[in-house]
């Protein structure tokens, strides 16, 4: 594979992780204007793009989250939760100890929040979340009860 197929197939993996929201975020930078040379109305120029090895994106303040990819938000939340619950006193003691103190008020209270928020109630994103724990009987209350429970234990006083 020669070196202009690797950068190809990096941009192509960088677009492929971008693509839920396509539709929302835009491609600034030096790709931008590589792009720009293969679009029908652009004249052919002697030199070459300005080549950069990151990807610059421009995005909304405010980005909208999908309901699959909350979904996966919400499975991660619930999968880490397990990974470290034999260890969830120590993360709350971390919390309070050492990051709480440190954050803003109202973030604090966001994060406070975030159980009862997140997992206060079985919706269609938990069920999908549920239904992507594939090889796994996890119903949506289960994921819900487990996850609420752990952030609860966490960030919680």
């Amino acid at each position: 594979m020669n070196e202009r197929d690797r950068e190809l197939e990096a941009f192509s993996k960088f677009i492929g992780a971008l693509e839920p929201w396509l539709g929302e975020v835009v491609l600034i930078g030096g790709w931008a204007h590589r792009l720009y040379r293969h679009h029908p109305l652009a004249r052919r120029l002697a030199y070459l793009p300005l080549i950069t090895l990151d990807g610059d994106v421009a995005v909304p303040p405010k980005l909208k989250a999908r309901d699959k990819d909350r979904a996966k938000d919400l499975l991660y939340i619930h999968d880490t939760i397990e990974v470290f619950s034999e260890s969830l006193e120590e993360l709350r003691n971390i919390f309070q100890t050492d990051v709480a103190p440190k954050l803003h008020p109202r973030r604090r209270a966001e994060l406070e929040g975030a159980a009862d928020k997140l997992f206060g109630k079985v919706d269609d994103t938990i069920r999908e979340a549920s239904r992507m724990a594939a090889g796994r009987k996890l119903s949506p209350e289960r994921l819900a009860e487990s996850s609420r429970a752990g952030l609860g234990e966490i960030f919680c006083s």
